[in-house]
């Protein structure tokens, strides 16, 4: 998407990763240290890279569209990018405020429903 390569230009010190990594242990260690992952998509099955950000203790902030609202509360769906874009700048400007919103929704995902021992 164009609006993020322009992000990616304009502000590359805010970037910790862009693009794919070496490995899937190096791609799950990474997502532990995010506190949001973000889903843009427009055609989507089910959401698996959403699942592992939130299995790795990220918030969740998913279009109010596809299958997401049947995984995901109210808090976290947006209707509109400038909702999405609201959202991401009040998360940036307060440090702490994902991992928050994190241990309010956190009980009201059903991780368990989705794990491989399932």
């Amino acid at each position: 998407h164009e609006d993020f390569e322009k992000f990616r230009v304009s502000h590359p010190d805010h970037i910790a990763q862009w693009g794919p990594l070496d490995s899937r242990s190096d791609y799950l260690s990474h997502l532990q240290t995010c506190d949001v992952v973000v889903s843009t998509a427009l055609h989507e099955f089910f959401g698996v890279a959403m699942l592992e950000g939130v299995w790795a203790g990220c918030f969740p902030l998913c279009p109010n569209r596809l299958s997401y609202p049947e995984i995901y509360p109210s808090e976290c769906l947006y209707n509109t990018n400038n909702q999405l874009t609201k959202q991401l700048r009040q998360m940036c400007k307060h440090p702490g405020l994902a991992k928050k919103k994190w241990d309010r929704v956190i009980d009201k995902i059903d991780l368990e429903k989705y794990s491989w021992s399932n």
